[in-house]
């Protein structure tokens, strides 16, 4: 293994071999301090081990008779199964057949290298400390951090949060991003030619307690942050050699700069029409996209098949998404036609617009809060706020799950309110032997919205546990 940015060296520690990577001479220092962080799983530059499980044909349970996974996965004291789940989770799984297990290390063995010419891009748009990305990479802890704790028992605590979701979203980059320095550095040299090349990388799977299927690896996966799926590719590729792939990958650029609720073939026109600004990496463009990392990945993809055309391999992954597929299958099994047109489960041709549950969901919910708000005058601070797609997204995309009212409020709170602290004064009736009432002040609590794009008001909104509450009845019982 030979690597331009690492040197190695391997120790033998209770009679395990632990490879030891040394940061190269001609790696700055700083470079180095400041986009590496700390990380636990990691991906293989060999293939998994795969997983072999024993089926009693009679009560459909199941031994593991062959460990998968990392190579100390096979160790005694390091053993842990390919179904993970909580301590309290007292199920029992059973399998009629290995399909599962197989889905796992057929997935598990797919090789996939790091997008070189997309880290390249944002390794020169961080060092250039380019306005673009700075908002999109954090890789700075939050400047007052170190007095978190004084915020934490402030009376407000809006900056206390600040932080935590600032070192949050620092914490998920610095380790995508110095994952993607260090793997991308990796060669493997080809024996039959004698030279070196990028090393494949593998991502681990496990299966959950419902039958999902998630990588080991965590936060460095496809599965993870927008930067960690920009910044995959796969190994082994392919030609574009029909006009309908070519018209996939375009589609899919379409799609990342925002555009998916076109018709397929105004997406087509719309990247044929911006084909200039796509090939010339134009920043200025390519940064106005809504997911700007992917939309820039996708758009190299492009340039690359436009420069060279009969020998351009295609590598990069195409994300695929369905309309809310929770409600597809619902709708499917309950023949629900109404819903099943909203979920785009109908036939439909090129020319058509998708449908839109989300869209049809707000007319929905200003329905109701306006219905809500004639027969209880009090809330009307509820027509305050500008309801939009993005704002209910989440709780119609879960219902479907078993989230709870309760669930409902947790995530209006996580992603649109902060808890505010405020105390008023009431009249309690005194006791019999006093002829007056006395003031008490009691604590209620108080929620700010934070995103004013959801306010029809200049000034802030502030809605009461009740008004919050009645907010998320609507929209738990608005399918």
């Amino acid at each position: 293994m030979k690597t331009n940015l690492f040197t190695k060296y391997t120790e033998t520690i209770n009679d395990i071999s632990v490879i030891k990577l040394i940061p190269a001479e001609g790696l700055s220092r700083d470079l180095i301090n400041k986009y590496t962080a700390v990380f636990s799983n990691v991906p293989m530059v060999c293939k998994p081990v795969d997983w072999e499980i024993e089926i009693d044909k009679q009560t459909t349970n199941y031994k593991i008779t062959k460990f998968g996974g990392y190579f100390l996965n096979e160790r005694e004291d390091q053993r842990k199964s390919f179904l993970h789940k909580s301590n309290k989770n007292l199920s029992e799984t059973k399998f009629n057949n290995t399909n599962q297990i197989n889905t796992i290390n057929y997935l598990s063995n797919i090789e996939l290298i790091i997008n070189i010419k997309l880290l390249e891009h944002l390794c020169e748009l961080l060092e250039s400390n380019n306005t673009y990305i700075k908002d999109l990479i954090i890789l700075d802890p939050h400047p007052y951090t170190q007095d978190i704790h004084k915020y934490r028992h402030a009376s407000d605590t809006t900056e206390y949060r600040k932080i935590l979701k600032h070192n949050s979203i620092y914490y998920n980059d610095k380790t995508v991003f110095s994952l993607a320095l260090l793997y991308s550095g990796v060669y493997n040299r080809d024996k039959n030619d004698n030279t070196y090349k990028l090393s494949s990388i593998f991502l681990p799977y496990f299966m959950d307690w419902r039958g999902r299927l998630y990588h080991e690896t965590g936060i460095f996966s496809p599965q993870s942050s927008t930067l960690a799926k920009s910044l995959f590719m796969f190994k082994k590729g392919e030609t574009i050699k029909s006009e309908s792939s070519l018209n996939a990958l375009k589609v899919y650029v379409a799609n990342c700069y925002g555009y998916d609720k076109l018709s397929y073939t105004d997406r087509l026109y719309w990247v044929n029409d911006n084909l200039d600004k796509i090939v010339k990496i134009d920043y200025s463009f390519i940064f106005k996209a809504e997911e700007p990392l992917l939309f820039l990945a996708a758009c190299l993809e492009l340039k690359g098949y436009c420069d060279n055309p009969e020998t351009f391999i295609s590598r990069l992954p195409i994300f695929l998404d369905a309309t809310c597929n929770g409600l597809q299958h619902l709708s499917a099994m309950v023949k629900d036609t109404k819903l099943a047109k909203y979920v785009n489960i109908f036939i439909s041709n090129k020319d058509e617009i998708p449908n839109d549950l989300y869209n049809e969901m707000v007319k929905l919910v200003n329905i109701s809060i306006q219905s809500l708000i004639k027969n209880k005058p009090d809330l009307v601070k509820l027509s305050d706020l500008h309801i939009t797609r993005k704002f209910i997204k989440k709780a119609i995309m879960t219902i479907p799950y078993g989230v709870t009212k309760n669930g409902v409020r947790d995530q209006l709170l996580d992603l649109f309110f902060e808890k505010l602290n405020s105390y008023t004064n009431v009249f309690i009736d005194p006791p019999m032997v006093y002829s007056i009432k006395f003031k008490k002040k009691i604590q209620q609590n108080i929620y700010k919205l934070t995103d004013n794009t959801f306010n029809k008001k200049s000034s802030e909104l502030l809605l009461s546990s009740q008004e919050l509450s009645e907010l998320s009845k609507i929209l738990y019982s608005v399918l």
